[in-house]
């Protein structure tokens, strides 16, 4: 059975995605699990509960005459605290490094699904104006429109066009 094309792109990208999670180390895929996890409302209230807690029992063992673990204003939370965050900070960059890696494979897909589907729609037009030609029912004229979009674009020249425009100043 002949799989349809939308299937076939769907698995492909889904392979694309697969292959890009196989790829990652032991240690890329510990970070993205963790960061995942960090990610959801619970975690915001667990650590709510955490400072909660913490605060609550330091207040009540100072209000019956005990020494409190840590006592207001909290140093050793306010450190615990700045530690996290820069846990947090380090694992966050070191997941989105990996997805950007994942997002560049797509924009090379998209760019290069571009650029053969302007090269096929290209060939169409050409074949069409050949046909038209070499019709004896139909009239022959200079389509010069038909004439330049049967031409496919070159990248490198769209690249260069890009830039000057670019720099051109407005």
């Amino acid at each position: 059975m002949k799989e349809d094309h939308v299937e076939h792109t769907v698995r492909s990208i889904a392979r694309l995605r697969a292959e890009h999670h196989e790829s990652a180390s032991r240690l890329q895929r510990f970070l993205a699990l963790l960061t995942g996890g960090l990610a959801r409302p619970r975690s915001l209230v667990i650590v709510l509960i955490g400072v909660i807690l913490w605060i609550g029992l330091n207040l009540m063992l100072a209000a019956v005459g005990r020494n409190a673990l840590d006592p207001p204003p909290f140093f050793w939370m306010s450190d615990a605290v700045s530690l996290l965050s820069l846990f947090m900070v380090v694992l966050v960059i070191g997941a989105q490094r990996h997805e950007e890696q994942l997002a560049q494979r797509r924009e090379m897909l998209l760019l290069e699904l571009a650029v053969r589907s302007e090269q096929k729609i290209a060939k169409v037009i050409a074949l069409i104006e050949e046909s038209r030609r070499d019709n004896p029912l139909l009239p022959d004229r200079n389509d010069p429109g038909a004439e330049t979009l049967s031409q496919p674009s070159d990248p490198g020249s769209v690249l260069d066009a890009i830039k000057q425009a670019q720099q051109t100043p407005k």
